[in-house]
């Protein structure tokens, strides 16, 4: 799971001050920071990938977590009791200030997340295909004073043939409201789809994502696009791989991946193809 660095990234994507959902003209002086802005934002869609694969191994045989403060309401379906995940399982997690270890940083969570388990297939030795929905109600994970809640529903496809690459792909539509002290910020994802590889014997990963993106942090909304797949390793940012913003009036920033903490971005104010201001600059600095 990535929290509590997932609320990092979501903190950014989600910014302060007024927004709205009409899209934002892309130019030399914002293209920079929206496309930040917007990567940052895109991170909620594999965020919530990870809460649901980490909760849904409850339904695998995995314990539910231990509440050390507040309490957990925890209600499973198992549709063949045997402690193993199957078609027809199902899960509901309501949070009540529950304060749980997560990789040895401390969150409080409240909220709900309901996940039904649509179609479990199992390909032996080792491959496994599932389909899922998740449902998450006003889900709360708060670390130190920062503060992430995440509300909607998405659709999960994904699996592995070896046991060792893992693919999932995810679509659906989510709000989050960040607060960090006292500023506050919200983001949305619609109609967006999600797609992410993991190797889990070399750690690489390659992901994908298209869809709106809105937050208040960039004054409006985006359209986003993957023209080929970020991919990386571990925690490094990604070496290959970029995609593309839509605004208003056919102004457009592509983002490339040019490897090593190196990226470049274009942008194309007019949206005549050709690029007014190309930036370079690293990952680093548009995180």
């Amino acid at each position: 799971m990535r929290t509590p660095a997932l609320l990092v990234l979501l903190l950014a994507g989600c910014g302060g001050g007024g927004g709205g959902t009409s899209l934002v003209a892309l130019n030399g002086e914002n293209g920079v920071p929206v496309a930040a802005q917007a990567l940052a934002a895109s991170q909620l869609a594999f965020g919530a990938i990870d809460l649901v694969e980490a909760f849904g191994e409850i339904l695998d045989g995995m314990p539910a977590p231990t509440c050390d403060t507040g309490s957990l309401d925890l209600s499973v379906t198992d549709a063949v009791p045997k402690d193993v995940l199957s078609t027809g399982d199902a899960l509901t997690l309501v949070f009540k200030g529950c304060g749980i270890d997560v990789a040895g940083e401390f969150l409080t969570l409240h909220g709900s997340l309901r996940l039904d388990v649509l179609e479990v297939v199992e390909t032996p030795p080792a491959g496994r295909h599932i389909r899922y929905a998740a449902t998450f109600g006003n889900l709360t994970m708060t670390f130190l004073t920062e503060s992430v809640t995440l509300s909607g529903s998405v659709s999960g496809d994904g699996g592995t043939a070896d046991g060792i690459s893992f693919t999932t792909v995810v679509t659906g539509d989510l709000v989050a409201t960040a607060a960090s002290g006292v500023e506050t910020g919200s983001v949305k994802l619609g109609g967006f789809r999600a797609e992410e590889t993991l190797d889990d014997a070399t750690g690489d990963y390659a992901r994908g994502f298209s869809g709106t993106v809105s937050s208040t942090a960039m004054g409006g909304a985006i359209g986003m696009e993957d023209a080929a797949p970020f991919t990386g390793n571990g925690e490094e940012p990604p070496t290959a791989g970029e995609c593309v913003l839509k605004g208003a009036l056919g102004s457009e920033v592509r983002v490339v991946a040019m490897g090593g903490p190196l990226v470049r971005i274009f942008i194309d104010a007019d949206g005549d193809g050709t690029p007014e201001n190309t930036v370079d600059t690293t990952w680093n600095d548009i995180g």
